[in-house]
């Protein structure tokens, strides 16, 4: 099993995680940092007076905080089951 090093600083040994939980954390934090993106998007549509835009990324921010929340679930139950190696 290939594993990803994180958290490496010069004079520690890194800590491996699995593929599998790698691509879990990966993509949790690549959704919250879209999330953040996609508030600024909600402001710029309310600048530029358009009430459509607006409400098009309120839904796709309810479907990544929905993603966002079921990857949570996923590595909870890694942590919890000590897979989360």
């Amino acid at each position: 099993m290939a594993r990803q090093a994180i958290g490496s600083e010069p004079g520690h040994r890194a800590r491996l995680l699995s593929n599998n939980n790698y691509d879990l954390a990966a993509e949790l934090t690549e959704i919250l940092t879209g999330l953040w993106r996609i508030d600024q998007y909600i402001r710029d549509a309310a600048d530029g007076n358009c009430q459509e835009c607006g409400i098009l990324w309120q839904d796709i921010r309810k479907q990544k905080e929905i993603l966002a929340e079921k990857l949570r679930e996923e590595i909870a139950r890694h942590v919890k089951s000590g897979v989360f190696v």
